[in-house]
């Protein structure tokens, strides 16, 4: 084996030659050649006379490389001719011996003897190019348990394979002293349980190729694409549901499931193929989705009756799916209802509606949810008796009633009173029930006389004896004032009180209707972040009312002191620490306008704007606040 060769003639008693070199420049793996470069030089010891044209050739696998003239005279080592690039093809097996020779005219006399000609004659072996055969896989991509065929395609006949695949981390090996250009071979579904994470991955093939008498040449690869088939993803097995709340389930059945009442609690059975595993479950029932990696899974209430389908989807870890629909049952429930109440004063005694009369009649219409006739039903009828409810009647015989009557007693309700009363509906679900209410009034006249003309009612039922007034009395005096009886409170006493001009209270008596104003808009300027505040006030009711308004031009950093406003008055700041949530657009802000009579800081006695959470810049805001700035005890 070579990369370098020579051929030489002799001449002049040995004192002079003429040699040819080949050296190899380059190798082409793929295209199965060298390349070469040829030189023909000559050599003489002493200087030889000549500047005519003398003529040569240079020859190499056949070929002529170069043939022309030059000059020989001179001494030394003169360079004659040099060829590049000389392709010189390698056989199948990458092995290559090729020839190469040369001619060369001298036509000289040199110490009295004549050169006519010099030529000589050499071989190569060149190093073999490996030629290991370049598989690939027709076709690129298959299901398991499918075939492929693995071509490997031979430089040489003389040239076999042995086949190994790897997977994952197994390496076998499925071929050996293959001879042929083509191997089939079936992929094992075995090979699944080693891609529990994947649906799809590749098989690597080695192919190593030999010479007959058993000499490496190399090794190359290709790659298969590998994918899982169908019925090789998971299985949803069943799903099981039950009420997740124990009492309803004790009391309506364990697989009872209420509408708007019930939890759904629920497994689903899944089971996974090939070494892969169950990761993840989409759950969908009556528009909620429950999605979660737990086979177990609690519902909200279901908001429909009827049949309701239960979805299971679930996910493997290759990423295959499969799904499951599970029908529930779910018994209608809705929260009870109680309507067209109405009361009126009743004559027992006539039985009809009497203004006068001391009994009520109630009528309703009511209905509560059966389920499953294992709910609670009770329709109480109940009035006002100061400020809890009295019950008159309670019916627990059925789920619903249409314009139901109840009459109490007679002399239950006075005339001369105003009763109010409740229809209260309760179920098993609605502990503090539903209602709906009415009312009577007090038998009302505007003028009435007593049977023996010694009492006069106005606005009530007259008494023997006495002017007896229920109504508000207002009398106009000659010097502008009115008097003002109060009958709601039963003050005994007339009160002085002005009508249209603002008076002084001087004898620190009771002063109605009086006419009360506040102050004009006093500025408080505008505070560093571009916020404008001011305000008025009530003296007469202590009172004080803040309006801000502006946009916010210089960042407010959380939890910071924020920007105060100068310039209000003392006596009349808050009492006490009052916060004031400011609406804006940066609603998670919590923007605040706030006073501390007392604190650490300078903001001690000032309306600061600050932020109580997040900065906030570039915002717009505007509105009002009233407080009491009595100083009391």
């Amino acid at each position: 084996m070579a990369t370098y060769a020579t051929c030489s003639a002799s001449f002049g008693g040995g004192n002079g030659n003429v040699t040819m070199t080949m050296t190899r420049t380059g190798v082409n793996v793929d295209g199965n050649y060298d390349l070469w470069t040829a030189t023909l030089t000559k050599y003489y010891k002493w200087n030889i006379n000549s500047n005519a044209t003398k003529y040569g050739s240079m020859w190499a696998n056949g070929v002529l490389l170069w043939s022309g003239g030059v000059t020989i005279g001179g001494s030394g080592t003169k360079t004659l001719a040099t060829v590049t690039n000389i392709k010189i093809p390698h056989d199948s097996n990458g092995g290559k011996h090729f020839d190469f020779s040369f001619s060369q005219e001298l036509k000289v006399t040199l110490s009295g003897n004549y050169v006519g000609s010099v030529s000589a004659s050499g071989g190569i072996d060149c190093d073999v190019i490996p030629r290991a055969t370049k598989p690939y896989c027709s076709p690129t991509s298959v299901y398991f348990g499918n075939s492929v065929t693995i071509k490997t395609p031979r430089a040489s006949s003389d040239f076999g394979h042995v086949i190994t695949y790897s997977f994952y981390d197994k390496t076998e090996q499925i071929a050996d002293n293959q001879w042929n250009d083509e191997f089939r071979w079936t992929v094992p579904t075995s090979l699944i349980n080693k891609m529990p994470n994947a649906s799809q991955f590749y098989i690597c093939f080695r192919v190593d190729t030999y010479s007959r008498s058993g000499k490496f040449i190399g090794s190359n690869y290709c790659t298969l694409d590998v994918v899982l088939p169908s019925g090789y993803g998971p299985t949803v097995t069943g799903i099981t549901y039950t009420n997740e709340d124990a009492a309803i389930a004790k009391r309506f059945g364990a697989s009872t499931i209420i509408q708007g009442v019930s939890k759904v609690k629920c497994n689903v059975s899944a089971t996974a193929k090939n070494g892969a595993s169950i990761t993840y479950y989409y759950n969908e029932i009556d528009g909620q989705i429950i999605p979660g990696p737990n086979s177990f899974f609690t519902t909200q209430p279901l908001k429909s009756s009827g049949t309701v389908t239960l979805k299971s989807t679930v996910t493997d870890s290759r990423g295959q799916k499969a799904a499951l629909s599970k029908n529930i049952s779910v018994t209608q429930w809705w929260s009870p209802t109680v309507k067209n109440v109405t009361a009126q004063r009743w004559n027992v005694s006539t039985n009809k509606a009497d203004d006068e009369g001391t009994a009520v009649k109630i009528t309703y219409s009511f209905s509560i949810a059966p389920v499953a006739n294992k709910n609670d039903k009770s329709v109480m009828i109940q009035y006002k008796n100061g400020e809890t409810w009295t019950t008159l009647a309670t019916y627990t015989d059925s789920y619903s009633g249409e314009n139901k009557v109840y009459i109490s007693s007679a002399g239950k309700f006075s005339a001369d009173n105003a009763y109010s009363f409740r229809v209260l509906v309760k179920d098993c679900f609605t502990t503090d029930g539903v209602a709906s209410y009415a009312a009577i009034a007090p038998s009302f006249k505007l003028l009435d006389f007593s049977a023996d003309g010694r009492g006069i009612g106005v606005g009530c039922k007259a008494e023997s004896g006495k002017l007896k007034v229920d109504m508000p009395l207002e009398a106009q005096s000659y010097n502008g004032y009115a008097f003002d009886f109060d009958t709601e409170n039963q003050i005994d006493t007339w009160i002085p009180v002005l009508t249209n001009e603002r008076i002084q209270n001087k004898d620190n008596k009771k002063i109605q209707h009086m006419d009360v104003g506040w102050s004009n808009w006093i500025s408080c300027g505008t505070n560093g972040c571009g916020v404008k505040l001011q305000y008025r006030y009530n003296s007469a009711f202590k009172l004080c009312e803040l309006n801000w308004d502006g946009l916010i031009n210089a960042p407010i950093g959380g939890n910071t002191m924020g920007y105060m406003w100068e310039g209000f008055p003392s006596d009349k700041v808050p009492r006490d620490n009052i916060f004031i949530p400011i609406p804006n657009g940066a609603s998670d802000a919590g923007l605040v306008i706030r006073f501390y009579p007392k604190t650490n800081d300078m903001t001690a006695n000032h309306f600061t704007l600050t932020s109580i959470t997040n900065n906030i810049n570039n915002q717009y805001i505007c509105g009002t606040f009233v407080y009491c700035y009595a100083q009391g005890d």
